[in-house]
């Protein structure tokens, strides 16, 4: 059998009540999710199968639902949308690709960063993205990279190796990455 994505949502509420919203409007897995300044949750990219075949489709279309979860469709235009790196910072919901949203759903660019299995953390007004797989490769990378609350992208040291799908978390003052898979030869 084919793997199809789904465009099933579902909400919970402080009291841990689910809530049905509108679906997204594609069907998809491997797709990424952010918030923009906790009044937008933003999913964007994933993937999807041809009706049932093996040919996989990149999903280029997003969805944001806002605080009274009201669905708003949104543009992303990405080739490769799988698994996106994605993080919060400032008003901005950041995806690896180099898009980001504000909290007012306004579609801006910065210089694109690992694409996808990334660890990413938020610490102090940065969000931190480590390893994971660049545009256009196969194998994961060291690099380390933060975007500020106005979009500017700074290198960090790297990691010890060349790591995909590692985890982060923000941990007070600091971003913490731990684990990921290592590729033979690395």
């Amino acid at each position: 059998s084919t793997d199809v994505g789904t465009n099933r949502t579902r909400a919970y509420n402080k009291s841990l009540t689910g809530i049905g919203i509108s679906n997204l409007g594609v069907g998809r897995q491997y797709l990424a999710g952010a918030s923009a300044n906790n009044l937008y949750a933003i999913f964007t990219g994933g993937t999807n199968t041809d009706n049932g075949s093996t040919t996989t489709i990149y999903v280029d279309n997003g969805t944001a639902y806002s605080v009274n979860l009201t669905k708003t469709d949104l543009t992303i235009s990405n080739s490769d949308s799988r698994k996106l790196a994605r993080a919060s910072v400032g008003e901005y919901a950041l995806f690896g690709s180099g898009t980001a949203f504000s909290s007012s759903l306004v579609r801006l660019t910065f210089s694109p960063i690992a694409k996808r299995d990334c660890g990413n953390a938020t610490v102090g007004n940065y969000a931190v993205f480590a390893g994971g797989i660049a545009s256009n490769q196969i194998k994961g990378v060291d690099t380390v990279y933060a975007v500020n609350n106005s979009l500017v992208v700074t290198t960090l040291s790297n990691l010890n190796s060349a790591t995909r799908n590692l985890a982060g978390a923000s941990l007070g003052d600091c971003a913490v990455f731990a684990g990921g898979y290592i590729d033979a030869g690395d």
